[in-house]
């Protein structure tokens, strides 16, 4: 029964793709602020503010509406323990974002943003060497975010409600020690789990202008968002010995997404070029481990550990206005992982990585179109597990990368 509960203990690690790190954070918001890196929380001041820096929708009277997607494309690889490299067949993710904002006066701004904060869509080839932790993940969140900002003199303040929508499935074969584990028959004992929830946070921000059109500085924080998970859990070719306790039934677990603060400084060295740095913080420390309960089946309750700490994000960027229609922009950011090697597994396959970045802007009057483009380079890593169940598999190591492209399309009159 142990080597069972541990076979199927790994149905909670899909929820970690909420709590997911670096690997599944989608700071991708707008197309100006791909292309800098989501180096804007000191000056952003258009709609996708709702996302970066709520205080920056507080620009006076008018209508902002700007809406657009992202393609990100993953590139995961891993190496088995016995030298086995597999290439996961990597799932474009496509997350749109809405925002629109209305300027009631000079002083007071309201707005409401949709977008995708979290995300992850990775399957790996049937029979694969990891097929027991993981053969598909898929992870989307729906982020609604009603704002209301303030303008003061040198002074924007705002802030927000978060209401969510999350939704997770996990497939993956379970070794119930019938047969050699090492060696792929179909058709194999499965599992699929799904599951979806709501849940609800915060968000606020501030802006200062210390020189008008010279110096600014911003901070923001969004707040941790719980989803309490209650899904469903089908398992399939499951040998009769084992049909009185791996069948189709409910089940539950909870999450904790991260507190998260930003900060920001904007300097305008010259009218037509801005400078932006920021650094971040995330307090993964409330991800210590994935608690899933089977209330029919209580032999099957588990917990994974996950033992997560806090990280870091630092990021530059700059915004180059040529003339009235057209702006060149570019990015860096260093992003730590929170993931110790002792826990890191193929469902959420992280490790600290470099975003780099670039992109235009064109505008004609009131119409806006952007650009952004990042390649995401993350640092190759090896897993500290070691594995008695699964010796040909762990440890393993892990190469990733991706590409990403947004194209906002943005009116403000």
């Amino acid at each position: 029964m142990k080597n069972l509960m541990s076979a199927v203990a790994v149905l909670a690690v899909v929820a970690a793709g909420e709590a997911g790190a670096s690997g599944i954070s989608l700071d991708l918001q707008s197309g100006r602020g791909v292309a800098m890196a989501g180096s804007v929380v000191g000056f952003i001041d258009d709609a996708s503010a709702i996302y970066y820096n709520p205080a920056g929708i507080a620009q006076g009277q008018g209508i902002d509406v700007e809406l657009g997607i992202t393609i990100i494309v993953p590139i995961f690889s891993n190496t088995a323990a016995n030298g086995v490299q597999t290439n996961a067949q990597s799932t474009p993710i496509t997350p749109p974002f809405f925002y629109a904002t209305y300027g009631i006066s000079d002083e007071v701004t309201v707005g409401i943003g949709v977008f995708t904060p979290y995300g992850l869509s990775l399957s790996y080839p049937e029979g694969w060497t990891g097929r027991f932790l993981v053969n598909s993940v898929d992870d989307k969140e729906f982020d609604i975010n009603p704002t209301v900002a303030f303008h003061f003199g040198p002074v924007r303040f705002g802030g927000g409600v978060q209401i969510v929508y999350s939704s997770v499935e996990l497939k993956n074969n379970i070794n119930l020690l019938t047969s050699n584990p090492n060696v792929y028959t179909p058709p194999a004992p499965a599992s699929d789990l799904g599951a979806s929830t709501w849940g609800f946070g915060g968000n606020v921000g501030i802006q200062v202008d210390i020189i008008e059109k010279v110096l600014q500085i911003g901070a923001t924080y969004r707040s941790r968002v719980t989803f309490n998970y209650n899904g469903n859990v089908h398992f399939s070719n499951i040998p009769s010995a084992f049909q009185g306790v791996l069948y189709d039934q409910a089940g539950s677990t909870t999450i904790t997404t991260p507190d998260s603060v930003a900060l920001g400084v904007a300097f305008r060295p010259l009218a037509c070029l801005t400078l932006d740095a920021d650094v971040a913080w995330f307090g993964w420390q409330v991800f210590q481990s994935i608690a899933l309960t089977f209330p029919k089946t209580p032999a099957l309750n588990s917990v994974e550990p996950k033992s997560w700490h806090h990280s870091w994000q630092g990021k530059i960027g700059a915004e180059w206005v040529i003339d009235e229609h057209w702006a060149l922009r570019a990015g860096l950011m260093f992003d730590e992982t929170p993931s110790p090697t002792s826990t890191l597994q193929p469902d959420v396959p992280d490790s600290s990585r470099l975003n780099f970045a670039g992109g235009f802007g064109w505008r004609s009057g009131a119409f806006h179109v952007d650009l952004g483009a990042q390649y995401i380079y993350f640092f190759p890593v090896t897993s500290g597990i070691t594995s008695t169940s699964l010796p040909l598999y762990n440890p393993a190591s892990y190469s990733a990368g991706a590409l990403v492209g947004t194209l906002s399309f943005e009116v403000k009159i």
